[in-house]
């Protein structure tokens, strides 16, 4: 990864990441009692839609909840190479 340097200590704006293909990876993992159907994403909104669905799991049925984001350390960021090295199976939205 590189090191951003960012005029606003570290604040990055809206789209920032877009502009410069600067990217981070975020695995959510979600532990459930009840079962959830999420199906294939190949959409912006159908990401939005199985985001939804994790959010909707009831408190009571939540067993764990992770979030993992990679590269981990503050103002480091993968490049497009990078990003497409270490998940082959990312899908473009």
């Amino acid at each position: 990864g590189r090191r951003r340097d960012d005029n606003q200590a570290g604040i990055a704006k809206a789209g920032d990441a877009d502009a410069s293909n600067d990217y981070i990876a975020i695995t959510i993992l979600v532990a459930s009692r009840s079962r959830m159907q999420i199906k294939s994403v190949d959409s912006a909104e159908q990401l939005r839609d199985a985001l939804g669905v994790l959010g909707a799991v009831p408190a009571s049925d939540l067993l764990a909840l992770e979030v993992i984001w990679q590269p981990d350390a503050e103002g480091d960021v993968l490049s497009a190479e990078e990003l497409i090295t270490a998940y082959p199976q990312l899908k473009h939205l």
